[in-house]
């Protein structure tokens, strides 16, 4: 066994050391009992004691796991890849920390069609069921299919209604008269006819289209014998857009048979990584598709693409199985996982990962195709939140009526304890994101007693008489002191009566033109001086969570420095009983010291080098 890892619990290292040797699943949990991590193991006891290596040998993600690791336990499986069939189900259910997890896991769409129907529709499906359909796919996406499928009725005449067809409707729909449909539903075709278009399709689909082409062919010069010009010009049109569709197909190894290749994107600090697929059906590359998956800083790209597998290739998806997989990095447990996915699909399936050649090349692509979906994913990110914050701003000014979208944004709060230590906060929000270094405390000096009222008032006019000051030194050119930005709308915590008070300050002042609101806790109601009844936002709206986010902001701000001074008011009582200590020197004490727990853990001599510190007066410190 390795040596243990200091780190580690002596309980959870009893459980291993009792652990079997046979296959099964095990969860690390934390003190609350939440899933840390899952994973499986042909030998619980083997793959436990790794955990219990000294931490250096650990990966940063599995170092960090088996610290905040309270205990684990375990499952016992028949067999390894029954093991790893329920650590893929436990991972969804319980989405644990530390795993590596798909954000998009829905199966792939398809074309199918029914042979066993006497007029057969193509349609779109997700599920792939053991039939007497045929099924083509998979496609990357459903509106890929919707494309495909609009193509295919433009070039072969089958139908899209869901009626019931007998053949008697007195007459057909529009379908009929585009040439997109033969009306069977009027007995236009009989199912002959129909099936031979059917069977047009499905050539089509399998990618050859050399059969199709001759068939419409010959329809065209049998109805251009006819005289049958208008017929023959649609078989020409439905002829050139099936050879040039065909043209436009990218051939990968048509001797190669259905390939998925995978790759993930370059390890970046602080991001997920996204993993893209490409998928080669019938030697043609048909498509791809990149899935972001949740991952932690320090997680390997092997790891990371194994993790994906399993969760990608799950049972539910097992008819999108290929023959061979190609991955850009080893995988870990390669073996068992090609093992488990060969009697998913019950035939062989390989997982290689080349060094060279042509499969190492569409590997290349693939990954660069990756890091491309990574820069996009992180871009798209940045922007949605910049669009959400854009919506709750524009959703903001026209439940307030503001005259202008609120991009810069004061929220004010004040925080006492029966009047004592009294402070006020303000926050700012610019473009909905919190802009921190603009933060402002205010310790209220002129304010005697509870009257919340008159401390908003002080921290409000000693802020705008701030602006005032900056905006007259700054006459006609910007200013970049903070105090100076004129903010687009002000917010108060409390109700109608804060609201008054701040509007006396702002009168006073002759700011009359800065938009004020004040929001009140209970039923979450905004008030506005200009209007009767109060405003209700409705609780699922972002422009309230905007709100609520800048007045729980400014609340936290003011209560944490509120405590701060409490603390230090506290130390200074106590040090003002002993005889010695004056103003004076409770000051430089709390300078050096900071409290009083630190003041009483330092030595002597480092007290005595405050000025006029008697080692009387430090023994005193000590007796507190």
């Amino acid at each position: 066994m390795p040596a243990h890892n200091t780190s580690m619990r002596h309980s959870i290292l009893e459980h291993i050391r009792h652990a079997p040797k046979a296959p099964g699943v095990y969860t690390f949990t934390n003190g609350l009992g939440q899933p840390l991590y899952i994973g499986k193991a042909s030998s619980l006891r083997s793959r436990l004691r790794s955990y219990s290596a000294k931490p250096e040998s650990l990966s940063p993600k599995i170092r960090i796991m088996v610290q905040q690791a309270e205990s684990v336990h375990y499952v016992v499986t028949d067999s390894p890849e029954e093991a790893l069939i329920l650590e893929n189900t436990l991972i969804k259910q319980e989405s644990p920390r530390f795993n590596s997890r798909l954000k998009d896991d829905k199966t792939y769409p398809y074309i199918k069609i029914n042979r066993k129907e006497a007029f057969p529709k193509v349609e779109l499906t997700r599920r792939v069921l053991n039939d007497s359909s045929i099924y083509f796919g998979p496609y990357t996406s459903a509106r890929s299919v919707r494309q495909s499928l609009d193509t295919l009725n433009r070039l072969f005449p089958y139908r899209s209604c869901t009626r019931e067809i007998t053949g008697t409707d007195a007459r057909a729909c529009l379908e009929y008269d585009m040439h997109r449909c033969l009306a069977p539903c009027t007995g236009a075709a009989d199912s002959d006819a129909y099936g031979r278009v059917i069977d047009q399709v499905v050539q089509f689909l399998q990618g050859d289209s050399k059969p199709v082409v001759s068939d419409l062919k010959r329809q065209m010069n049998n109805a251009a014998r006819s005289m049958a010009y208008e017929r023959a010009a649609i078989y020409r049109d439905r002829i050139h857009q099936i050879e040039q569709i065909s043209s436009h197909q990218k051939m990968a190894n048509p001797k190669s048979g259905d390939i998925d290749a995978v790759a993930t994107s370059t390890p970046t600090p602080g991001t997920n990584f996204w993993v893209e697929v490409f998928l080669v059906r019938n030697g043609m590359v048909t498509g791809h598709k990149a899935m972001e998956m949740e991952a932690s800083d320090g997680d390997d790209p092997g790891n990371v693409l194994a993790d994906f597998i399993k969760q990608y290739y799950s049972p539910e998806n097992s008819n999108t199985i290929p023959d061979k997989i190609l991955t850009s990095q080893s995988i870990f447990d390669r073996a068992n996982i090609q093992e488990w996915m060969s009697a998913q699909r019950g035939k062989l399936v390989s997982i290689i990962t080349p060094s060279r050649g042509k499969n190492r090349k569409l590997l290349d692509l693939v990954q660069t195709n990756a890091d491309e979906a990574q820069r996009i994913g992180l871009r798209s990110q940045r922007s949605r939140h910049s669009t959400e914050a854009a919506v709750s701003l524009a959703k903001l000014q026209e439940y307030l009526s503001l005259p202008d979208i609120p991009n810069r944004i004061e929220c004010y709060d004040v925080s006492n304890i029966q009047g004592s230590n009294p402070v006020a906060s303000m926050v700012v929000f610019e473009e909905g994101k919190p802009a921190k270094g603009q933060y402002r405390r205010f310790k209220i000096r002129h304010v005697d007693g509870i009257d919340d009222y008159s401390m908003m008032q002080e921290a409000l006019r000693r802020r705008f008489i701030r602006y005032l000051d900056s905006r007259d030194q700054n006459t006609g050119s910007a200013t970049k002191d903070s105090w100076g930005r004129r903010p687009d709308l002000v917010i108060i915590d409390g109700g109608r009566g804060h609201l008054s008070a701040v509007l006396e300050v702002l009168l006073e002042l002759g700011l009359t033109s800065i938009q004020l609101t004040s929001l009140a806790k209970q039923e979450e109601l905004l008030f506005q001086s200009n209007v009767a009844e109060p405003i209700r936002i409705p609780s699922n709206d972002s422009a309230l969570f905007l709100v609520q986010r800048l007045r729980d902001e400014a609340h936290r701000f003011a209560i944490t420095h509120h405590r701060t001074l409490r603390s230090k008011a506290a130390i200074r009582s106590q040090l003002s009983t002993i005889p010695g200590i004056g103003p004076k020197r409770e000051r430089a004490l709390l300078r050096k010291f900071g409290s009083l727990k630190q003041l009483q853990a330092a030595p002597d001599e480092a007290i005595m080098m405050v000025p006029g510190l008697t080692p009387n007066i430090v023994h005193s410190i000590r007796m507190l």
